[in-house]
């Protein structure tokens, strides 16, 4: 046993040493220890939050909203940017770019740009506990928390390995998805004045699909060429966007798609029900017309027609009132 746990830590110590030299010394870099634990104090969090809002007001927190999604946008926005920038200086290609692990100022500008990117995921997870501090349970799903969950040591991994190269494009179109998706945070944020502004709101997630859609395909074609990128990586960013677009897929259809056809059938039903007020009005129509007849013999039975008539009348009112309202 003793042997096998030596085996264990003699392996964790190897991989640990076969990672980018440029990053020793770092925040958060030199272990993954650090990020496990706050991978594990995530999902603490979540559940102690949850426990402890049960029989209390959710928080409304709009101001801290506010400033934190403007943050997120103004960080996510210059990420996208250096990445962008950095890639054209340095003659990134998108088909296949190996890692290059020199101390070149470019090539370690990316690598600090990419630091960023990786802390920002830690910083990602104050979305979950806002959400439970608003008692916002329904957007808490297992999509949101894998996605945090995931994404956060997948940075990690990313950066201390391959801290450049292909690494580049999917920081990139994520940094920009998440400067949009972050504005709209924001701007929800300001409240209901602003919330019906907001009608773009599901073309985030589409634009999600078609970042991950993107990546896939990098992947694949990274995979397939002749390139000295690993091939381990290029990988896992397919299996990995596999995993989580099949999930939006899914978030996608329960949140619009299935919707909207219930709100149809919801207009459906609403339809039906003036048509057989409508056919109800006909009917009503039909029995008021010997009201008009001058024909009648008795005045007691004038007398009873105009009755019955007033209280056919009130009845057709109210259902035509009910119909309108």
């Amino acid at each position: 046993m003793q042997t096998q746990n030596a085996s264990l830590v003699e392996i964790y110590h190897h991989y640990l040493s076969q990672g980018d030299p440029r990053v020793r010394g770092w925040l958060l870099m030199d272990s993954p220890m650090t990020t496990l634990f706050f991978m594990i104090a995530y999902l603490i969090s979540i559940r102690a939050i949850n426990k402890y809002m049960e029989n209390r007001k959710p928080f409304q927190l709009k101001t801290f909203l506010v400033i934190y999604n403007f943050i997120q946008v103004l960080g996510s926005f210059y990420i996208f940017l250096e990445l962008l920038i950095v890639s054209y200086k340095s003659n990134y290609s998108y088909v296949c770019q190996p890692v290059d692990y020199s101390d070149d100022p470019l090539a370690m500008r990316m690598l600090s740009v990419l630091w960023y990117y990786y802390f920002s995921k830690l910083i990602d997870f104050v979305d979950t506990i806002c959400f439970a501090l608003r008692k916002k349970t329904n957007q808490i799903t297992f999509l949101h928390v894998f996605h945090h969950f995931t994404m956060f040591p997948y940075g990690w991994v990313g950066l201390k390995y391959v801290g450049g190269g292909q690494t580049f494009f999917l920081c990139m179109l994520n940094s920009f998805v998440h400067t949009v998706m972050y504005a709209y945070y924001g701007l929800s944020a300001l409240g209901p004045s602003v919330q019906k502004y907001l009608w773009w709101k599901r073309y985030i997630t589409q634009i999600q699909l078609l970042q991950f859609f993107a990546v896939m395909t990098h992947s694949i074609v990274n995979y397939f060429a002749d390139c000295p990128f690993p091939k381990g990586f290029s990988m896992s960013y397919l299996v990995y966007g596999m995993i989580i677009t099949a999930f939006f897929i899914n978030f996608y259809v329960q949140s619009y798609i299935k919707r909207l056809t219930g709100h149809n059938v919801v207009k459906q039903n609403e339809n039906s029900k003036q048509l057989r007020n409508i056919e109800k009005a006909e009917t009503t129509y039909q029995h008021l017309k010997p009201c008009f007849n001058r024909n009648q013999a008795c005045f007691k039975q004038r007398v009873n027609l105009v009755s019955n008539c007033i209280k056919t009348w009130r009845k057709f009112l109210n259902d035509k009132n009910k119909t309108l309202f």
